[in-house]
């Protein structure tokens, strides 16, 4: 398969913007991104999470061709296996993106994903990529070919990190923008959950009731993410495992809660797990006012980036012209194009939109 065209990557990037200015949740969002995705890049699966910065753990998943029957081995392998492209060290990377098979060495079995987890869905092939806003990681995505595929390309993660700034602002909008009318938590009082060995609510409050229905449980199937996350994790850290056990998330109505999990011991000494859900207190998403990201500067395409990175360097149309080949008349009308997208007053603005995303992309 040839390089994707930058024509391609443009369009994405166009798409991403236009959900993450259309007023969408996360959950909207993700499944929108999803689609862009895999018409970009050929998958047989694909997961995209929001993730909590302060412990890494992933709080809402959107997922094709991996179901949840082996979470906990995932979760497991995640948290407590050495891996080469694991979220955070993705995240101090420049681009963000990993393909496994390029880190590996000798038998690639001695991975726990290839060995252990990626056999259960006839899946051989994983690229994972990870969303940072101001630095910190929000987001991240994960794609998948089964046996018998090529592997993934250096062209692919090249595409994928492409992708990476737009999304940031699909981020920022859906997530992170404080809400219009900010909601209040459901029913006050201690929100706490006994959950047993086997993922089942033993004993409730009124409150832990009232913030499952917060985050949209119906009863059935798996405790949403961002319970079932720290949940798994407080086992792994009673064997013995040094992980985070908390995990940040926002309910629709925006408010912002912390869950906490934690081993709790019994007569019996059946595993039981403890689960707190809190207001979150302190600063959840420092500064996520003020991302620099925007999408109008996003939606120009690579030749208006040219000129405008000339504009920020204080040359004149005709310099530009000279610098870029092209005629004065195409870069008035390049200029023209820009102010009415950005939705700039004047050449000065526009520059100043520009070098702040640009300075955001570098850091």
């Amino acid at each position: 398969m040839g390089v994707t065209s930058g024509w391609a990557v443009h369009e994405a990037r166009r798409q991403i913007v236009g959900h993450a200015s259309d007023g969408l949740g996360w959950r909207d969002f993700a499944a929108a991104l999803l689609e862009i995705y895999t018409a970009l890049i050929p998958v047989d699966a694909i997961v995209i999470s929001s993730i909590d910065p302060h412990s890494g753990l992933m709080t809402n998943l959107t997922r094709t061709g991996i179901d949840d029957a082996h979470d906990d081995l995932f979760i497991h392998i995640e948290l407590t296996q050495p891996d080469p492209i694991t979220l955070t060290t993705l995240a101090r990377t420049h681009d963000g993106v990993g393909i496994l098979a390029d880190h590996l060495t000798g038998d690639p079995r001695r991975n726990a994903r290839v060995r252990d987890l990626l056999p259960h869905y006839d899946l051989a092939h994983e690229m994972r990529g990870v969303v940072r806003v101001r630095g910190q990681m929000w987001a991240t995505v994960a794609l998948y070919r089964g046996q018998g595929r090529r592997g993934f390309t250096a062209d692919e993660a090249a595409t994928l990190a492409a992708l990476e700034e737009a999304v940031s602002f699909g981020v920022h909008s859906t997530l992170l923008c404080p809400p219009d009318n900010p909601g209040s938590l459901t029913t006050a009082g201690p929100a706490v959950l006994l959950v047993d060995e086997s993922g089942r609510i033993v004993q409730a409050t009124a409150a832990g009731t009232a913030r499952l229905t917060d985050l949209g449980w119906d009863g059935r199937g798996h405790l949403p993410t961002p319970i079932y996350w720290p949940m798994t994790a407080a086992r792994q850290a009673a064997a013995g495992h040094a992980v985070p056990t908390f995990a940040h998330t926002r309910l629709p109505s925006g408010a912002w809660v912390v869950v906490r999990a934690a081993a709790l011991p019994t007569p019996d000494g059946g595993p039981r797990i403890v689960v707190s859900i809190e207001p979150a207190s302190g600063e959840v998403v420092p500064d996520a006012a003020g991302h620099p990201a925007t999408g109008r500067v996003l939606i120009l395409t690579d030749r208006q980036h040219d000129v405008l990175a000339l504009v920020a360097r204080g040359h004149t149309n005709a310099r530009i012209a000279f610098e870029l080949g092209i005629a004065e008349g195409t870069v008035r009308k390049h200029m023209e194009t820009i102010l009415q997208t950005l939705g700039a007053g004047n050449r000065a603005e526009a520059a100043a939109l520009w070098t702040s995303t640009a300075r955001t992309r570098r850091g």
